[in-house]
């Protein structure tokens, strides 16, 4: 065979792929939002959340980096069948794993607070309502820039867009992030009921059975 001395154990097209799994999850997280699940508990579960391979050598490096988002990884191995669907691993004789991802709606704000350059375009919006609202108020623009993101001041004025209608302007911007997945629109909400509430209605029915028991042996006790 091949001399295969000379060779890195983890390639660096391997490498590659470790970041853009890490790139992969944090569109996940910013894309699925947590705002009208009231339930600070629900835990959601996505299945081939990163549909990318990664060697088992880099595995563990994706793992940990998620991890301390408080996200839960969980590799599966595709079957032949989800294997030969997709073109790219049809013909590939060894296994394929893609991630299950388990996410809460803490995992965004540490997110946010680790690596803010994800948000970047998210924080150069709030920049820029800001600072439409200022000049609005007849603070001069050299003045209303850089509260939210640092911007050199030779760049000032070229890095803001003059926005003539704010509010058209954020409406726009929303329609360009209709990306954004609602929880519980999802398939996998909707088949895994409210965890809470199902305690909550066991909690009130044992609750009223003890307080039944209580009241019968009251009587009982009272007769």
């Amino acid at each position: 065979g091949p001399n295969r001395s000379g060779w890195k154990a983890v390639s660096d097209g391997a490498y590659r792929r470790l970041d853009e799994a890490k790139n992969l999850f944090q569109e996940f997280v910013k894309t699925h939002s947590f705002k009208n699940i009231n339930d600070d508990n629900y835990k959601f579960t996505k299945k081939h959340a990163i549909k990318l391979h990664l060697v088992g050598k880099l595995r563990p490096r994706f793992n940990e980096y998620v991890k301390k988002f408080g996200a839960k990884p969980k590799w599966v191995k595709l079957t032949d069948k989800e294997k030969k669907s997709i073109s790219k691993h049809k013909n590939r004789v060894s296994a394929v794993y893609f991630c299950d991802l388990t996410i809460d709606k803490t995992v965004i704000n540490k997110l946010r607070e680790s690596e803010p350059d994800a948000f970047k375009d998210e924080l150069l919006l709030t920049e820029i309502s800001l600072f439409t609202f200022l000049v609005s108020m007849g603070i001069p623009e050299i003045d209303s820039l850089g509260w939210i993101v640092p911007i050199p001041k030779e760049q000032k004025i070229e890095k803001i867009p003059k926005i003539k209608n704010l509010s058209h302007f954020l409406d726009q911007q929303q329609a360009k992030k209709s990306g954004i997945i609602f929880i519980e629109t999802t398939n996998e909400y909707k088949a895994n009921p409210n965890k809470k509430s199902i305690t909550t209605k066991k909690a009130i029915s044992s609750s009223s059975s003890s307080s039944g028991s209580s009241s019968s042996s009251s009587s009982s006790s009272e007769s």
